[in-house]
């Protein structure tokens, strides 16, 4: 079931775990009321906001990528207000520490936010990864923790909107056992709880 909670001021936190967004069991999205402005990437109306919190125990580098569409990119993302805090790569992506129990905030202005966010590891094989469609115009913000190439940490994903509170996606349980976790892609599977054609040399089947 897909529930869309439109026109109302929105809070999304990414929390990195200990132990222990749109996906077959279970998917979610939402916006403000926006104007588009006579282009594909900007926009009127109240932004979403988005957070990223390091709950592990020990700091984490946060490895951050950005899609085609995304005008938010490694040259002028801001964090907590601020140019420069992420450090752009050859590779296309930018990377900030975040110390035990620290809360980042990512700008998204009123601009649209195609970010792709893995913690400890950069883009590759065998590494969890949280993927957030934030601030498109006449469109609906939308995320899932995807394990379709792997898996290295446990996440979670807050939403929370003034009307319905807080609705959780994950948290993850490890490589394996996220089959009923909502929001969540488990283990190589790229068709929903079934590998198909799974990346990484993952074996085929369903999921674990």
């Amino acid at each position: 079931m897909k529930a869309f909670i439109k026109f109302v001021p929105l809070f999304l936190t990414i929390g990195l775990l200990t132990m222990s967004f749109l996906s077959c069991h279970g998917s979610d999205s939402s916006s403000p009321a926006r104007t588009n402005v006579g282009g594909p990437l900007q926009f009127t109306g109240d932004s979403s906001k988005l957070y990223v919190h390091n709950q592990k125990g020990v700091p984490a580098k946060v490895f951050v990528t950005f899609g085609g569409d995304s005008c938010i990119t490694g040259n002028n993302i801001k964090i907590d207000g601020e140019a420069g805090k992420c450090e752009p790569t050859l590779y296309g992506e930018c990377i900030f520490t975040l110390a035990n129990g620290e809360k980042k905030e990512i700008n998204l202005e009123l601009c649209r936010a195609d970010l792709t966010f893995r913690f400890n590891s950069a883009e590759g094989c065998g590494v969890t990864k949280l993927e957030a469609n934030m601030n498109v115009p006449d469109w609906d913000d939308a995320w899932n923790i995807s394990l379709v190439d792997g898996w290295n940490e446990n996440v979670r994903i807050d939403i929370v909107t003034s009307d319905i509170g807080t609705k959780t996606m994950g948290p993850t349980k490890g490589k394996t056992g996220n089959q009923q976790a909502f929001g969540v892609y488990p283990y190589g599977c790229d068709v929903c709880t079934a590998r198909q054609k799974p990346p990484c040399d993952i074996e085929m089947g369903d999921s674990e």
